[in-house]
Parts: structure tokens; C-alpha cells; sequence
């Protein structure tokens, strides 16, 4: 049982610091874009920023296969 908890535990320090890594990176690439001095290409990046966010949401669907 404290084998179980213990791990557990790390698991959920483990997730919590992918979350912030997570997090981080995307702060960065929203300030990368706030901070663009050409406003073409912060138009593109935020359009790419909004592509990569679509896709994320989009459901997962499964291939089928044809006979």
C-alpha cells in the first residue's frame, strides 16, 4: 500500500511538471508573437498557433479498413 501511494504520488509530480512545461511553451510562443515587430508575420504565426490549437480539438477518429 505505501508502495502504491508512493507511487502515485510520483506519478502526479511527474504530470504536474509536464503540465507546466506544457504551459511554458506555449506562453513563450504567444509572447514570441506579441513581441513580432512585422505585423504580416505575427498575422502568420498566430494563423499557425490557431491551426495547431484546431487540430489539437478535433476529435480522434479511427481509420477503417476497406475490402
Amino acid at each position: 500500500r505505501a508502495h502504491d501511494s508512493r507511487l502515485k504520488s510520483m506519478h502526479n509530480q511527474r504530470q504536474e511538471a509536464a503540465q507546466n512545461r506544457r504551459g511554458e511553451r506555449l506562453r513563450a510562443a504567444k509572447e514570441r508573437i506579441m513581441a513580432e515587430d512585422d505585423p504580416e508575420k505575427a498575422r502568420k504565426l498566430e494563423e499557425k498557433e490557431q491551426r495547431k490549437e484546431k487540430s489539437k480539438k478535433m476529435p480522434k477518429m479511427k481509420m477503417l479498413k476497406m475490402k
